[in-house]
Parts: structure tokens; sequence; C-alpha cells
């Protein structure tokens, strides 16, 4: 059975203090992770080659619940641990950009970082309360072990790795990332750690088992400077959760295939997870750019497809992947990408008959899906699929998530008139800048203009017109739009300190009836006062409305 839940992040179950104490409040042997290299010395930088930069990261677990958690490696039932590394671009769409081989974990100590810990346990378990630390040497992906051999739903891992790195000295098995993304100073990086465990996963405890924190360069544009986390760490959430901290427009949906894992011996589901993150932003134009990000938290399953409603001839695709490496048997081909009028897809090019090892959302790993439209997002959630890569109960998964509205649009333009006129130099010695923001689309209704250069505490509102003309006013300024035109002072305002406008102009409340629409052209300008008997008027703005 496949089921779509909104995701409101597990912070709510479990809560983290400043000082990294935990309560201990959940039924059953409960791993997170409440370290993540604190320091620089805590990160192992290994240099590049090739143009991949190469690191580890340390890592410490609690066991946050009321059972012991077993530990054994000789039992193949220790967890093993994962890093991956993310990166949230200027342009605020997310992007992994690498992740590493897996730390095989053995004995579990009793260390006192995360509150009250219960101790006698032995190096096989980890005790109730108790935290365990991997430094940056050991969690180094280069002795790892593969995560093609690990079942992530239900953790179990096979009694003899049979699998080892490989490639250059430098960088395999390692955390990689591509040198020339990172360190770029505009940019957010994302580091994650996450905890595999057969005894935690069969308790259904799985959805809280890694957590993130920033890290950032020393050295702008050299990926080979020292590294260093930056803020607290974020218990209990991946690293996609980043993508929404750093952009409050995200949204993010959890979404499950129920018992992919069977049944554990309480009774509870062990379930498949996937995260589905949206955003759209507004490009101008009446265009925007829709960004989706699908997370395999935890599925063998895995993802090879993923469909999106629009109709609005998208533009400018584009997919991003995470390069498999060191001998892995999973495929890095680019996924296909369609259009059929109803929706955009993209999908592997070799399903799971044709090819077990093809390219799919595996575990731990996340891929970006991006388009432009000629649509703003319609204004209820709508739902995107996934197709699910191996065969089992249900092929498809849904997810609700950001799409564009039905509402295309097209042809829309802004452009900046009557600059350099005479008269326009206000009592600041410079004229008043008009500015618009928001979208062309009538439908959006999002049409804003912002001012700069104004004197400050004066008085102004805007006009508009579906005409221009230029008649030099005897209080000062040049009148650039008419010769029929409206006065909007419903939207008096008052510069203030900073001598700045901003005025939403609203379509359903323009004066004598006016209105706005699709192939329509209007100019707006701002008149001001300047002074007790001076008055001013920024340039003029032409806006196009977009069918």
């Amino acid at each position: 059975m496949l089921r779509n839940t909104l995701s409101i992040g597990a912070a709510a179950l479990l809560v983290a203090s400043a000082s990294a104490q935990v309560v201990n409040n959940t039924d059953g042997p409960d791993v997170a992770v409440s370290r993540i290299a604190n320091n620089s010395s805590s990160i192992s930088e290994y240099g590049s080659s090739g143009g991949i930069a190469a690191f580890s990261m340390a890592s410490t677990s609690c066991n946050v619940g009321d059972e012991v958690v077993r530990w054994n490696d000789s039992a193949n039932d220790a967890p093993v641990i994962a890093q991956n590394i993310y990166r949230v671009a200027p342009d605020g769409r997310f992007t992994q950009l690498g992740y590493s081989w897996l730390k095989d974990s053995f004995c579990a100590v009793s260390e006192t970082s995360c509150g009250t810990c219960v101790f006698g346990t032995g190096c096989n378990h980890l005790g109730i309360g108790c935290a365990d630390t991997y430094g940056s040497g050991l969690n180094d992906g280069q002795n790892g072990v593969a995560k093609f051999e690990v079942n992530p739903t239900t953790g179990v891992w096979p009694a003899n790795w049979s699998a080892t790195p490989s490639g250059n000295s430098t960088t395999r098995g390692r955390l990689q990332c591509e040198a020339a993304l990172c360190a770029d100073p505009a940019s957010t990086y994302i580091a994650e750690i996450q905890y595999v465990s057969e005894h935690d996963h069969e308790y259904g405890l799985a959805r809280n088992n890694s957590s993130w924190i920033e890290i950032q360069w020393s050295s702008a544009g050299n990926a080979n400077s020292n590294v260093s986390t930056t803020g607290g760490i974020n218990m209990f959430d991946p690293g996609i959760f980043g993508w929404q901290d750093t952009h409050n427009d995200v949204v993010i949906s959890e979404v499950r295939i129920v018992a992919e894992g069977g049944t554990g011996p309480a009774g509870d589901t062990i379930d498949g997870i996937f995260f589905v993150g949206s955003k759209a932003t507004d490009i101008g134009g009446g265009a925007y750019r829709y960004d989706y990000v699908v997370h395999n938290f935890n599925s063998d399953r895995a993802v090879n497809s993923i469909s999106i409603p629009t109709i609005c001839s998208p533009t400018n695709l584009q997919y991003t992947d995470v390069e498999h490496h060191s001998g892995s048997p999973w495929g890095n081909a680019d996924w296909n990408s369609s259009s059929n009028g109803s929706e955009i897809s993209w999908e592997s090019q070799q399903d799971y008959s044709q090819n077990q090892n093809a390219n799919a959302i595996r575990w731990g790993t996340a891929y970006t899906f991006s388009f432009e439209a000629n649509s703003a997002p319609a204004i209820s959630m709508g739902s995107v699929d996934l197709g699910i890569f191996k065969p089992g109960t249900g092929s498809t998964l849904s997810a609700d998530a950001i799409v564009p509205s039905a509402n295309c649009c097209s042809g829309g333009s802004v452009s900046n008139l009557c600059t350099g006129v005479p008269n326009m130099v206000n009592s600041l010695g410079f004229p008043g800048v008009q500015n618009m923001v928001g979208s062309t689309n009538v439908i959006a209704n999002d049409l804003q203009l912002d001012c700069a250069v104004i004197p400050a505490n004066e008085f102004g509102f805007p006009v508009m017109s579906q005409g221009t003309t230029s008649i030099v006013l005897p209080t000062g300024g040049t009148l650039c739009v008419g010769p029929t035109f409206y006065r909007l002072t419903s939207l008096l305002s008052n510069s203030g300190p900073s001598g700045t406008f901003s005025f939403n102009v609203d379509n359903t409340t323009l004066p004598q009836l006016q209105n706005f629409a699709p192939g329509d052209t209007w100019y707006f300008q701002t008149w001001f006062r300047d002074g007790s008997s001076a008055a001013n008027l920024t340039n003029s703005t032409s806006v196009t409305f977009c069918n």
C-alpha cells in the first residue's frame, strides 16, 4: 500500500536543546544523529583529483529510544553510516553534490553527550540515552562498504561484504564534491549524516535517523581550503529540510511505501520513505521556474520516473542527479524528458526488467528537476507522480507539490521609459527611480511598483494610462503618461526616512472601473511631493500583460 502524508518534520516527536541534551521518548530502540563534524578538526580533507574534492566527517549517534540498540558487527546488525553533501545555489535550486560509501560501525561506547546514559550494556549495544562517536578518520569512505549491498528499508546487510571502493586513491569511496561547485560564497552547503540500523528499523523508527548541518569553506572558490560547520545541528530530519530552511516558500511532502520491508516484531510497519520538495520562483514577464527535488530516504525499491502536471509549454528543462562512484554498479545515464501537453515527465532510460542497476533514485540520494512555464502557481497544492523502480505492491507514489496553474501566459514584457527627460531631477539632485516587480500575468495579480531616490518623508501615489505624453509641469517633473490618466490615490503613501515607495496595484480595485486584460499595455508613473511648493515624478514603466 502506498501512502501520501504532508511532512511537518520529526522534530515534533523528539526535542534537542541547545546543549544537545535529547529527550528519550520513543518506544523501542531509536538511533538519532546528535553531532556532525562540529568543527574543522572533525572534517578530514583529502585534496582533489580529476576535479573532484574528497572529504569525510565525524558523527555522533544517540539512542533516543527506551530500549538498547543492537550494535554487534559480527552478528551483522550494527548500523551503517552514510554521508551526503548538498548545495542551495544562489538562484534557489537545491542539488546533491555527492555521497560517500558507508562506515560499517562497531563497538558502541557509552558516552554521555546526549543526556543520562544507562551504562553496562557492553560493546554490542548502545545503551538508553547513550552516545557513540566515530571520528572523521573512522568514517573515511575509502575504507567503506557498499550502499548497493544494504537493504535500506530493513537495515539488513550481508554476512560478508563483497565490494570495496575502487578507483583513484584520493577520492575513492569518500564523500565527494565537484570542486567547481564547492566553496561558492553565494551558495549554502549542507552536510548530512544518516544511520541505517536493522534493530531501529524493525520498530518503524527509521524516519528520524538523519540530521544535517551547514558547512562552509574558509577560502571562497577553493574546495581544498579548510571546511568547517556553521550554526547548530538540525536533528531528526534529512538535508532536504535545509532547502526549506533557506527558502521558506519550499514545500516538502513526505510519502511512504507502507510496509515495504514488512512488519516488525512489535507489529510496526517497516516503511520506505521519500521526501518531495517543490518551489516556484517568479522570473518575470509572467514566467515562473518550478524546481522539484525527489529524495529517497530509505526505500530499496527506488524511483525511476517523475510526472508533473503542466499545460503551459514548459521550457528550459533541467535535470541533476548525483554520480555513483568508486566501482558502484548503479548506472549514471541521464534520464530522458518528455512533455505531452498535459504533463512533463523525466524517466530513467531503462526499467528494472531491462537493467536492475539502471540509474534510479536510490536510497540516500536526491535528484532535482526544473522547468520554466508561463503560468503562475496554482492556488491549491497539486500532485506529482513518482514511478517505483523495483517490482512490488503498487507502482506509483503521489506527493503533494506546488504545480503550475492552467492559466498559461505568454507575450508579457516590462520596460522603463521616460528616463533622462527634462525637469526630473528632484531636491536630492537625482531623478526618482521606479521599477515594476511581480509578474505580467493578470491572473497572478501581483503587480508591484517600487520607487527609490525619493525625498524622505514625502507623500506620493502612482498614476496610470494606456497612452504616453510628455508634459513639463510647472511644479516640477515631466508627466509621461496620458493624455487620459488615472490617479491611484487609494495607494497614497509616505516615503519615510528611507525615501522609498512600494505600491501593490490590485487589478480588482482600479479607479473608474478600469482593469488590466491579457494583451493590454499600460504605463505607470509615480507622482510625489518635493518640498512645500514643489512636486516631481519618477520615470514611467510600460507593462504589457501576457496572454
